[in-house]
């Protein structure tokens, strides 16, 4: 489909990242298509300043407001979104691109809810690093899901829920970084923490190997 940049520009939570290999933006955002559903669309700048044609990644999906996008060393192009599957709950799926075409596709990552985030994180070792939130009002406290890739987005291991067990009611819009050492790191929201004494509290947490 023909996508001009005015309607991505008024259809929001657009994601772009640099290729380290060029220099040069790649970008991801949705199109609105009524009744909350959305299509989600990549697209790169190429090096004499044209953009490649819209790739749709996601078509007609309920409540797709989140996407984000990594570009590793080798150029290879990593992107996560969420979508509802019932109301405000639903799940999260992770794509590979190379060279401009879906190479590999990952669903039902979560557990997630879709007015959170979902973010990634690559590091200088190309280890992909997802972070995923379903924060509900719940004793336990929402999990944070942690994914992790060590084989360049080939498979996804779940790390599991990493927040911490004190942190109970709320726990999300979480966001993550991984450092050139190795190190990944999370902060993230929580509605009660027990280490105070109940309240709203900011949780950090340094993941490695």
């Amino acid at each position: 489909p023909s996508i001009t940049w005015t309607d991505a520009w008024h259809e929001g939570r657009r994601k772009v990242a640099i290729d380290p290999t060029t220099g040069l933006p790649h970008i991801c955002f949705r199109e609105y298509l009524g009744s909350d559903n959305y299509s989600l669309y990549y697209t790169r700048k190429r090096g004499d300043g044209s953009w490649t044609s819209p790739l749709e990644i996601a078509t007609s999906l309920r409540r797709a407001y989140s996407v984000r996008l990594e570009v590793d060393s080798k150029g290879v192009v990593h992107v996560v979104h969420g979508f509802a599957t019932e109301d405000v709950f639903g799940e999260a799926n992770y794509i590979r691109i190379v060279n401009g075409a879906e190479d590999n596709f990952i669903p039902a990552l979560g557990p997630y809810r879709v007015d959170d985030r979902v973010e990634i994180a690559v590091g200088s070792d190309d280890v992909v690093n997802l972070v995923i939130n379903r924060p509900d009002d719940l004793d336990s406290g929402g999990p944070v899901t942690y994914y992790r890739s060590t084989n360049g987005g080939k498979s996804l291991s779940k790390i599991g829920d990493i927040h911490y067990g004190g942190a109970n009611g709320r726990n999300g819009n979480a966001d993550i970084y991984a450092d050139q050492t190795g190190n990944v790191h999370f902060v993230y929201g929580s509605a009660r923490d027990q280490a105070r004494n109940g309240t709203q509290s900011v949780r950090y947490a340094r993941f490695r190997d």
